[in-house]
């Protein structure tokens, strides 16, 4: 028998069900530019603060990379013409939220190369959106109404 997880453990006694959301809480990704057309099947998502890249269906990333100039196997590419690559905007709950090409190339400054945060997932039903997309918006997770509100990080405050 397993032993009851207590809180501070890590797992909390979370088993698959539990550990991502059911698929009508999740948001979905309605498009995703420029690479879906307006037709394209609504695909649900995670916003998961654990992983650092942007995981999705494989043909989907096949493209994206091809977009960017990426190796779709090992994510390297050129930071020669960085300059010239373009955001992604995403639909999640019919707000669009941008990935710019700051955050979804990583710059190793010491070993001058490139490489691209869109990895192919195999094994999820759903896109996960992690650091690379995070690091770009405030992110409020409400567990209980299974809700996540985002703002973009350089949206100007308010003091009250």
């Amino acid at each position: 028998a397993r032993k009851k997880a207590k809180e501070g453990d890590y797992d909390m006694d979370l088993d698959e069900k539990r550990r991502h959301p059911p698929k009508d809480t999740s948001p979905k990704i309605k498009k995703l530019l420029p690479t879906q057309s307006n037709d394209a099947p609504e695909t649900s998502a995670i916003m998961d603060t654990g992983t650092s890249f942007l995981l999705g269906d494989p043909n989907s990333i096949k493209l994206i990379s091809r977009i960017i100039g990426a190796d779709f196997r090992t994510g390297d590419m050129s930071c020669a013409h960085l300059s010239d690559l373009k955001s992604f905007w995403i639909s999640l709950g019919g707000f669009k939220f941008e990935i710019a090409p700051e955050h979804y190339v990583y710059r190793d400054p010491v070993k001058k190369t490139c490489s691209s945060a869109w990895v192919p997932s195999y094994d999820s039903p759903f896109w996960v959106l992690g650091d690379s997309f995070l690091r770009a918006y405030y992110a409020v997770f409400d567990m209980k109404d299974k809700k996540v509100g985002l703002a973009p990080i350089n949206m100007p405050l308010r003091h009250f």
